[in-house]
């Protein structure tokens, strides 16, 4: 498909979806910024325009049609019918408009994006004059467009994608990606089918992976052939056009993303749509009054006048009560209190020695019962110190023994062990046994 746009730029239909796609996987998909950044916004809303002005002339030349079956389908082709899931899944990004945000200011976004194109308006430049009247139609197209959705509601913006996902399973059904069953099944949420869900979860990953390693190939195969064409190049040769191995690898790298992006839709059917049926059930009144009291609410958490959870509260002598701990007061409002009459002195003095009964008990009676565990290092020299005291211990006994026995002397030595025998065998003939023990009767 080498049809160039109609926008007056020369660029071919499929260099301009890939510029596209680039784009959106640089700047918006592997995006560092917050999803409420203007300047994502801008890119969102330009992405959108040009998307569907792309859809939509593709569709009106005829570049392709659903009553082909995937077969007839060039890689190109393949490629560019996953347009309607990219517009969807852009729209899910659109957040409504923000606080102090301005449609002219995202409309003053698309008109950097198309500087280098306005330059052309004015006759300098490369391009033809022929072309100028279309890129000036194609470039005010956006602007316009982009102006419009900065202003869409967040509403809006989510039933726009859901109608173009649904746009995007009729084409993968009619090129038999997918059923009709299988899309019914998973873009649905309902709460008792938690196992659906983790199928669908399950399946998108392996999916995603899938899609990741033809990516890899792909790329692979580019840089082998802008190797190839360098090498060529030097040596005064040229290059054959691509086809065989890199064509293949780009059609399964396309089906694969047309295949995650079929699962990957349906879960995103689930997430939003309880959002939007929420968003239909309120009217734009409704909200803004229900945010105004939220953020009333808020105020008065901060203020100490109201708590979003369970109080805490000390009673007093008498019956009364005040918010809070005596180690952790809640703020009080100092108005109410002074139409209550104050806090007495009896109430006072009441808190003062809970507070010394409290701090009593954290003392004497609330004793750590688990200390920390010993670390490796501890107890290996615990060990190691016990060790070292049993062997002093044995040598200062052995050297005990040794000055014994050279104070008595060879005969002092033997008189000793003859006393001790004479005092077993005594003890022996006072207590005789009484049976047969396995080492004999005290032999």
């Amino acid at each position: 498909m080498a049809t160039a746009l109609d926008d007056g730029s020369g660029t071919t239909v499929k260099g301009h979806f890939s510029a596209l796609t680039e784009r959106y996987y640089a700047e918006v998909l592997n995006s560092t910024l917050a999803s409420t950044d203007r300047g994502l916004l801008r890119l969102v809303c330009q992405l959108i325009a040009e998307c569907e002005l792309l859809w939509q002339r593709v569709g009106a030349a005829g570049a392709f049609s659903s009553n082909d079956s995937l077969d007839d389908y060039s890689t190109t082709a393949v490629e560019m019918v996953w347009t309607p899931y990219l517009i969807g899944d852009l729209y899910q990004r659109l957040q409504g408009p923000q606080g102090g945000s301005d449609p002219a200011t995202v409309a003053g976004g698309a008109a950097e994006r198309f500087a280098g194109e306005r330059a052309l308006l004015s006759g300098g430049g490369r391009g033809s004059a022929a072309g100028v009247p279309e890129l000036r139609a194609y470039t005010d197209s956006v602007l316009s467009s982009s102006a419009a959705l900065a202003a869409l509601p967040r509403q809006e913006a989510l039933a726009r994608s859901h109608a173009w996902f649904r746009v995007f399973f009729e084409w993968m059904e009619n090129m038999e990606l997918v059923t009709e069953e299988t899309v019914e099944r998973y873009s649905v949420y309902r709460a008792e089918q938690r196992t659906q869900r983790i199928e669908l979860q399950r399946q998108t990953r392996e999916l995603r992976s899938a899609w990741a390693e033809l990516e890899a190939r792909v790329q692979y195969l580019h840089a082998k052939r802008r190797r190839m064409r360098e090498l060529l190049e030097a040596s005064g040769e040229g290059l054959e056009e691509a086809g065989g191995e890199e064509e293949e690898a780009l059609r399964e790298r396309a089906l694969a993303r047309l295949r995650w992006s079929i699962y990957d839709a349906c879960h995103q059917l689930q997430l939003s749509a309880r959002e939007l049926d929420m968003l239909r059930a309120i009217q734009p009144e409704q909200r803004a009054t229900i945010s105004a009291q939220y953020q009333q609410t808020l105020d008065a958490v901060r203020r100490g006048e109201l708590s979003l959870g369970r109080q805490t509260y000390t009673v007093l002598p008498g019956g009364g009560m005040v918010v809070g701990t005596p180690q952790h007061p809640q703020p009080v409002d100092a108005d109410a209190l002074a139409r209550a009459g104050g806090l007495s002195s009896e109430a006072m003095s009441a808190i003062a020695s809970q507070q010394f009964f409290r701090q009593q008990v954290q003392q004497e009676l609330m004793v750590d019962r688990n200390p920390p565990t010993m670390s490796l290092q501890d107890f290996a020299a615990k060990e190691s110190a016990e060790v070292q005291r049993q062997m002093a211990e044995a040598a200062a006994a052995q050297q005990e023994q040794a000055e014994e026995d050279a104070r008595l002397g060879r005969e002092g030595v033997e008189e000793r062990q003859r006393q001790k025998d004479s005092a077993w065998a005594d003890w022996k003939d006072a207590h005789p046994a009484y049976g047969i023990t396995n080492k004999g009767n005290y032999s």
